[in-house]
């Protein structure tokens, strides 16, 4: 609900690790809903790529930006092919990729995520 609160002040998000093409898309829905009553904002973060997803992302025609986070979803699923459609530069300009750090976790400023090496994820799961 912050791009809403920051919408309806017309406020600047602040830069920290967006990858900067997102923090701009984001930002111009920000400033052209500034003030705008009736704006909202709609967040999926259950750290899944999970069925449903895909469906919710699109469902939206008028929907200013679609954020998908790069959390390496199966290339043959319909979140897959958007991301690679997105990344082709053939899907509509309103979809666009944000990249995790999954070091930290948090964001990186790219469309790209930063993976965890499979050995330190593996000895994680072992003492869980």
């Amino acid at each position: 609900m912050a791009l809403l609160a920051m919408a309806a002040v017309g406020a600047t998000l602040p830069t920290g690790n967006w990858h900067p093409p997102v923090r701009e898309a984001l930002q111009r829905a920000i400033d052209r809903r500034a003030g705008d009553p009736d704006a909202y904002a709609v967040f999926d973060f259950d750290n899944t790529c999970a069925v449903g997803d895909y469906a919710m992302l699109t469902a939206f025609a008028d929907m200013d930006v679609g954020l998908v986070f790069d959390t390496r979803p199966d290339a043959d699923s319909p979140l897959g092919k958007l991301l690679a459609a997105v990344r082709a530069g053939t899907a509509e300009k309103r979809f666009l990729v944000q990249g995790r750090d999954e070091r930290i976790p948090g964001l990186c400023r790219a469309s790209e995520s930063i993976l965890v090496p499979s050995t330190i994820y593996e000895r994680k799961m072992q003492n869980d």
